[in-house]
């Protein structure tokens, strides 16, 4: 087993989470598991990860080390498989917590007329290649190699510091794809603040359609005129 000496403080860590409650609320658990519990399965994969490598067989191993008994890499993939919205609702959970203050902030009174104020961005991660087939990457023509990257997209209200969405998507779905998204997540009398990678006309159409206000930088070939 290689030096996991990261174990101690990332179980410190999950314990703060209620991960017994998150994974009911997700479907990884519907019952008290026999072997790989909701606490060894995150465990192992952060572990491995801080280290460059998540094989199943690796994974299986340090589940199994830490319960006390073997667990095979099969039974790992069973659970893996249902795994992305337990993982979702604990990245979720941590960059809340992370980003929150935890004390009120006074709203500027131009803002005090909405209920939100959402803030939507995406990030770009690479991850190893053996991931391409989920996440492709970039096409590089200068190369056969596949590449693997992955683009979250995050919607953050900035009156009450809390993340309110975020979704998983390859780096070829780019945010004018994205853009859509938000209509999932808004609320009337919301105002959304976007960059120009967002501006599709049809979804502004659908925000004012329900009570939404938005900012968003002006595309240079659009035209604005004055129905009147």
């Amino acid at each position: 087993m290689n030096n996991l000496t990261l174990l101690p403080q990332i179980d410190q860590t999950l314990c703060k989470l209620n991960l017994k409650r998150l994974a009911r609320k997700s479907g990884f658990e519907s019952r008290q598991p026999r072997k790989i519990t909701a606490q060894n399965f995150i465990l192992a994969l952060l572990a491995l990860a801080s280290q460059g490598s998540v094989a199943l067989r690796r994974q299986a191993q340090l589940i199994g080390w830490l319960g006390e008994h073997s667990v095979s890499k099969q039974a790992v993939r069973e659970r893996a498989l249902k795994g992305r919205g337990f993982m979702q609702l604990i990245v979720h959970k941590l960059l809340d917590e992370r980003l929150h203050s935890g004390c009120q902030q006074q709203v500027p009174a131009p803002f005090k007329i909405f209920n939100r104020l959402l803030i939507a961005d995406s990030t770009t991660l690479a991850l190893p290649r053996a991931l391409a087939s989920v996440f492709p990457g970039a096409r590089n023509h200068c190369s056969s190699a596949r590449q693997s990257q992955l683009k979250i997209q995050c919607y953050y209200d900035l009156l009450t510091e809390r993340i309110v969405h975020f979704t998983l998507a390859s780096f070829r779905q780019n945010d004018q794809a994205a853009s859509p998204h938000i209509l999932s997540v808004c609320r009337a009398n919301d105002l959304i603040l976007r960059d120009l990678g967002y501006f599709v006309i049809n979804v502004f159409e659908k925000l004012m359609a329900r009570g939404c206000c938005f900012i968003s930088r002006l595309r240079l070939d659009v035209i604005m005129s004055d129905p009147a």
